[in-house]
């Protein structure tokens, strides 16, 4: 199985995965192939997988904000 993670990190002894995706987020959660991944590296983390929110439904959330405070007729142009 192949799937791109949205963000990986380390903390003490925790692999921490993020995701975006609810299907993947299930994949990953109860995955003891890929626990056996890391013991067979060495590696002896707790890996935990975690449900994110998006930067995209973000900026989303906070542009619902700034809409529901000035207005729903304003006009919001998001530079590069």
């Amino acid at each position: 199985m192949c799937i791109n993670l949205d963000k990986v990190s380390v903390n003490s002894n925790q692999f921490i995965i993020a995701v975006y995706q609810q299907n993947i987020f299930d994949i990953l959660q109860n995955n003891k192939d890929l626990v056996a991944s890391f013991n067979q590296l060495g590696y002896n983390y707790n890996i935990r997988v975690v449900l994110a929110q998006s930067p995209q439904d973000k900026l989303n959330e906070k542009l619902s904000k700034i809409y529901e405070i000035l207005g729903y007729n304003t006009k919001i142009e998001l530079g590069d």
